[in-house]
């Protein structure tokens, strides 16, 4: 029996080869999508599973709340917490601590900037990386090792295992060499598929490394610093549990730390390691890129499946007959249920192979695009390739059970003497399914034209400032490097300021009086006169620079309303301290700026103006559009003219800005791309359901124009029926839609309004996309001739 219902499904699809090439194309593109999403979510979700024991290694988190503030969270902690946590609980088995630095490394003729990790002498047995070449237990128990990475040692050395070779690191912000032997080589980290930005590894054994010398700071001057940097790792032991820990976390600050500053809270927190990536709070963004994964991993292959089952049901007038017959020669209902299963099967085996292969195509490219490293090698699985043919099974079952059972429901008399040929309830459902698909393409195109506005005004109109020919070089601000740079002809102009104008990490604020007493939080920014006219930054009140001399503030407003002036000139004359100078006046209010994402709020802001400081470690140098790549090449060589053994440090601010704004560039192309698909799926399915439709009105459209209807007539009656679900789907749309952005939208700290013209701009293009895709073939139906029509059948 079922090698005939087989046989009769296979001939069914060879014979209908338009219907059967529109049902596979919108479910191999569906299933696509959703391979694709589901693949990236994965690889997402095993960041660190290379490493081994990564369910017993745990990150300490820090939480420090200012006085007023929102807590900010970070991923490390002071060093003398991760020593006092192994004193304290039994369940851990070991700790290590990674530092972050960069530093410059030689060898012979090849000279590059690292990133690079000052390194505990046990880090590789709490963090077992895979080794190449050497011991990785003992790599670092010598003061002068190095580890590498496969990739660096041959950059340095070309070849993959150079034991005992040396290099001579230089690290940042200081003049002295030290030379380094290679202990061992690991294996690369996996581009996109770890926390661990830098295959090089430091022994903090070295009196220099950073971390050698926080351990020097004695514990009761150490207890009572407030800061973060150090990565903290801790090891459980194989049969401990975590949530004795996790539950000591909150409090455990109040035990390892004498007390913060007043005002300031501090709490700690295990994260495990392998979920740093996922953790709401240390990559708020993440949630959203999951989201819309998984928005889009359902959306498409659920239109593609609406089209594919309003196809199989729309047909059902051409197949009554065969049905009746079948029925009169004594088919029983369950073994037509079970024809029409296997057809539906079958259309989906041959979408899941095409979907195969469209997954195998397209994911290198989905994998640069969101900078991912998902893999799909499903013929070294057996476990996915089960899983597969159960999903493919279980999907055709489910997509045929309607069909089916509308398809082998026709009542033979009724079908043969004309009385009836389809279902007023078949009817009924293709019209609530394809009501809900546009549903789906509206929601689609409001988000995808709300993340782009949001784009938009995060890279241009919430920065306040001119980006333009913006190029940052990070450098102390000497005064023999800056004249030369100011001597270039491209050079428009330049200004120094600490390298915390751009960079909004750690807790550099201070504690200010306001003008009721009141302590308020302040973020000072080091900065020299020339900066706001370069930027081109007005005041709100005072001025910037003029013919004061010496060292002054300027606030922005957010500062000036918190120190409690109503009006931004009532700040003018105010006195704050500064740190490294004595209590200066405030002299001027700029608006309201910042170089950081419009996630974070901006916070009260004092610009310490002052000619030269200690503290000024980055040149902001306005360059003259037609000159760019000579200038680029003239500041090269100046810098290496200075002596310095470091590559220069450069980068422009719009590309800056643009590196800052990736996840939500992506997120706007993504929602784009995969409108556009939506649009293509749901056009590809009304082109079929209109040419099913008409089919079956063949014989009622010749009537009415043999009793006098136009062409018009006709056309309007086609297209009324495909008008109605797309506007009802705007009662479901727009209320589901309205609230997933405005929930996005409250992400940030600066958005974009939700444009109400938005919502019936959407449903006008749905309702346009679905008439164009039916009214060529309306247009050729109402044209028919009339005695064509009624000689139909």
């Amino acid at each position: 029996m079922f090698r005939n219902c087989l046989a009769a499904a296979l001939r069914h699809l060879a014979r209908n080869k338009l219907y059967t090439a529109i049902s596979v194309i919108g479910l191999s593109v569906g299933m696509c999508t959703t391979l694709l999403a589901a693949l990236v979510i994965h690889d997402q979700l095993s960041h660190d599973h290379f490493i081994p024991g990564y369910d017993r290694i745990y990150v300490v988190a820090s939480a420090i709340t200012p006085p007023g503030h929102a807590t900010i969270y970070y991923d490390s902690t002071l060093s003398f917490v991760g020593p006092q946590l192994a004193l304290r609980f039994s369940e851990i088995q070991a700790v290590t601590r990674l530092n972050a630095d960069n530093a410059s490394l030689r060898h012979g003729n090849v000279e590059a900037h690292e990133h690079v990790y000052w390194a505990d002498p046990n880090a590789f047995e709490v963090l077992p990386l895979p080794v190449v070449a050497g011991n990785l237990k003992s790599a670092l128990s010598r003061p002068d090792t190095i580890v590498l990475s496969r990739s660096i040692a041959r950059k340095y050395f070309g070849r993959d295992a150079p034991l005992g070779e040396t290099l001579v690191m230089n690290v940042d912000g200081s003049t002295a060499t030290h030379v380094l032997s290679v202990a061992a080589v690991i294996e690369d980290l996996p581009p996109s598929g770890t926390h661990l930005t830098a295959g090089i590894f430091v022994s903090s054994l070295a009196p220099w490394t950073y971390l050698n010398q926080q351990d020097g700071v004695p514990a009761s001057v150490a207890r009572t610093e407030l800061g973060v940097g150090i990565h903290t790792y801790v090891k459980l032991s194989p049969h401990a549990s975590a949530r004795r820990l996790l539950q000591a976390m909150p409090t455990m600050a109040q035990a390892v730390f004498a007390g913060p500053p007043k005002g300031w809270t501090v709490a700690l927190d295990l994260v495990r390691m392998d979920r740093l990536d996922t953790n709401p709070w240390l990559n708020p963004g993440f949630s959203s890129r999951l989201l819309m994964l998984t928005i889009v991993g359902f959306g498409i292959p659920l239109i593609a499946g609406i089209n594919f089952v309003n196809l199989l049901t729309a047909r059902s007038a051409r197949r009554a007959r065969e049905v009746s017959i079948r029925k009169l020669a004594g088919a029983q209902r369950r073994v037509l249920v079970l024809q029409f299963l296997t057809e539906s099967i079958a259309y989906v085996i041959v979408a899941s192979l095409v979907a195969i292969a469209l997954t195998e195509l397209l994911l290198p490219y989905a994998n640069a695009f969101l900078n991912v490293a998902a893999t799909f090698r499903y013929w070294q699985d057996p476990a996915l390739i089960g899983a597969a043919v159960l999903v493919t099974l279980l999907l055709g079952t489910l997509a045929g059970v309607y069909p089916a059972l509308v398809l082998s429901a026709f009542r033979p008399l009724r079908v043969l003497t004309g009385e009836s040929r389809h279902s007023r309830g078949a009817g009924l459902v293709r019209q609530i399914l394809v009501t809900a698909q546009f549903s789906i393409l509206i929601g689609l195109l409001i988000a995808a034209a709300v993340v782009y506005q949001q784009r938009q005004f995060a890279t241009q109109d919430a920065l306040r400032i001119s980006t333009d020919q913006m190029l940052l070089i990070r450098s102390p601000c000497n005064t023999a490097f800056t004249s030369q740079l100011r001597a270039l002809p491209g050079v428009r102009g330049l200004a120094c300021s600490a390298s915390v104008l751009v960079d909004h990490g750690g807790v550099n604020v201070m504690l200010v009086k306001d003008k009721v007493g009141a302590q308020q939080l302040l973020y000072p920014i080091f900065v020299d006169p020339s900066l706001f006219d370069l930027y081109g930054i007005k005041p709100a009140a005072g001025h910037t620079s003029g013919s004061v001399a010496g060292t002054y503030y300027l606030l922005n407003e957010t500062a000036a309303r918190q120190l409690g002036f109503t009006r931004p000139s009532d700040a003018i004359g105010y006195v704050l301290p500064a740190y490294g100078h004595r209590a200066v006046p405030v002299i001027g209010v700029v608006p309201d700026f910042s170089l950081d994402t419009v996630e974070h709020k901006i916070e009260a802001q004092g610009f310490v103006v002052t000619a030269q400081d200690p503290l000024f470690d980055l040149i902001s140098v306005k360059l003259i559009g037609q000159q760019i790549p000579e200038t680029l090449s003239d500041i090269d060589r100046i810098w290496k003219g200075t002596g310095s053994k470091d590559p220069i440090n450069r980068i422009f601010l719009n590309e800056r800005i643009q590196i800052m704004y990736l996840d939500m560039l992506r997120e706007a192309q993504l929602f784009g791309v995969f409108a556009a698909v939506a649009v293509a799926l749901a056009s590809l399915g009304l082109l079929g359901l209109a040419a099913s439709i008409a089919e079956r009105r063949t014989r009622e459209i010749g009537i009415r124009k043999a009793l006098g209807a136009d062409t018009g007539n006709i056309i309007h009656l086609l297209l009324r029926q495909f008008a109605k679900p797309v506007l009802w789907a705007n009662l479901v749309a727009w209320p589901v839609t309205a609230y997933a952005m405005h929930a996005w939208l409250n992400r940030f700290a600066y958005h974009v309004d939700l444009a109400v013209w938005l919502f019936p701009a959407a449903a006008a293009l749905a309702l346009l996309i679905a008439l164009l895709t039916v009214s060529t073939h309306s247009i050729l139906v109402a044209r028919a001739k009339p005695v064509a029509a009624l000689r139909y059948e």
